[in-house]
């Protein structure tokens, strides 16, 4: 599309589309009303013990019944699977626990990927030893696509 089809706001928009793509910023849409977009700076996990690990966090909401409760057996089998490797940390998004989680968030590095995923849910961010974010995972997905996240977080650098 020529930027002379598209109207200021549009133009603003994909101006700031181009110049996170261009510094390699992920560009993350979020549901609600409207489009909304926003930069991400990757979230660094602070806490040590997660250091050692590759991180899977997990952010659900008590309402969600059906895909949040699908994700959460395939999750728990990888936590299982990769043992001592796989840190797996849950972040209920429930109204009546939100402040609570938003501190955990905050507290583990995560506070921007939380706010990044408050509107979609279940979501599943995999990220390497480094606290770098690897992979987000919107939805309920084939087991497969955690495990791939997974192994490419654990490859060496």
């Amino acid at each position: 599309m020529h930027a002379k089809f598209l109207g200021p706001g549009l133009l603003f928009l994909a101006l700031i589309a181009s110049m996170a793509q261009i510094s390699g910023l992920p560009l993350g849409i979020c549901s609600g009303s409207g489009l909304g977009i926003s930069l991400i700076a990757p979230a660094i996990a602070a806490e040590s013990e997660s250091h050692d690990r590759v991180m899977l966090v997990f952010v659900f909401d008590k309402s969600c019944r059906i895909s949040c409760d699908r994700v959460r057996p395939v999750l728990l089998e990888l936590e299982e699977t990769y043992k001592d490797r796989l840190k797996v940390v849950e972040l209920d998004i429930s109204p009546e626990v939100l402040k609570e989680t938003q501190k955990r968030a905050d507290e583990l590095g995560l506070k921007s990927f939380l706010a990044n995923t408050e509107d979609w849910y279940p979501a599943v961010g995999i990220f390497d030893k480094k606290g770098k974010k690897v992979k987000e995972i919107l939805g309920a997905q084939p087991k497969a696509k955690y495990v791939a996240a997974i192994e490419k977080a654990m490859m060496p650098k």
